[in-house]
């Protein structure tokens, strides 16, 4: 599969051309502080805004995409603006032994931090699901956070936002998709009818409320919308559930 530039979350405004369309979350009053954002370099130097998740002081789980094929990863984290990230660089990931470009099958992976990440109120890890929990459930409602892009390809936002997604049925994903047709267990969507994900979010966590403690439910792994944000096409997520024993393994 081609490697595509990135998806970031936006929310769709009305515009007087397609040319001109903006799209912007909701902005965060507070850090997110799980989230992690990140600028991957390729081979060629070139580099993508992308995101990922922190699950521990030292690894940062976010999708095979933003790991595969690239060999350095900036990451910045701890603030609601860009200006006020804490930052560190990386060149150590692990991709999903299993992972398939052509169907998005096994779209994860994890960075390592070169040294333990300081925690703070303002940079804590997420929850990841526990064994016996098959999250998330059909019709829960949950939250995706990024840096996000400004307009097509555009320069990223200045300040941390965030949208809410209803989780779909599976059968409902996989009209959407048809390639993920025999492995739809692994995956989930979610939609919501004012904003979508776009350039730089890829990676991305969609957090669910489990028993009053913030999870980690899935990370954005593709999606239909890579030329245009403003589509209705709702984002496919990997389904973290289905991983816990792969990341703890990984992790240690």
């Amino acid at each position: 599969m081609k490697l595509l530039p990135l998806l970031a979350l936006c929310i769709i405004q009305a515009q007087a051309t397609p040319m001109a369309r903006m799209w912007h979350g909701i902005k965060s009053d507070d850090p997110v502080p799980y989230h992690v954002h990140m600028w991957v370099w390729d081979m060629y130097d070139e580099t993508w805004p992308a995101s990922g998740v922190l699950i521990s002081n030292r690894h940062i789980l976010t999708a095979a995409v933003n790991v595969y094929h690239y060999k350095r990863f900036d990451l910045r984290f701890g603030g609601k603006r860009q200006k006020d990230l804490q930052s560190m660089t990386s060149y150590e990931g692990i991709v999903h032994e299993n992972f398939d470009d052509a169907t998005d099958d096994n779209n994860l992976a994890i960075i390592i931090a070169p040294t333990p990440i300081e925690f703070s109120p303002k940079i804590q890890p997420i929850a990841l699901p526990k064994q016996s929990e098959d999250l998330p459930r059909q019709g829960q409602i949950g939250t995706v956070a990024a840096f996000s892009y400004m307009s097509d390809y555009g320069p990223t936002s200045t300040v941390l936002e965030y949208g809410r997604m209803t989780v779909m049925t599976p059968s409902e994903c996989e009209i959407v998709y048809p390639h993920i047709h025999g492995i739809v267990s692994h995956f989930f969507c979610a939609k919501d009818v004012d904003f979508n994900v776009c350039g730089g979010a890829q990676g991305a966590g969609l957090i669910v409320r489990e028993e009053n403690v913030e999870v980690l439910a899935g990370i954005v792994s593709f999606g239909n919308i890579w030329k245009d944000c403003a589509s209705k096409t709702p984002p496919g997520f990997i389904k973290i559930s289905e991983y816990v024993d792969w990341i703890s393994e990984k992790m240690q």
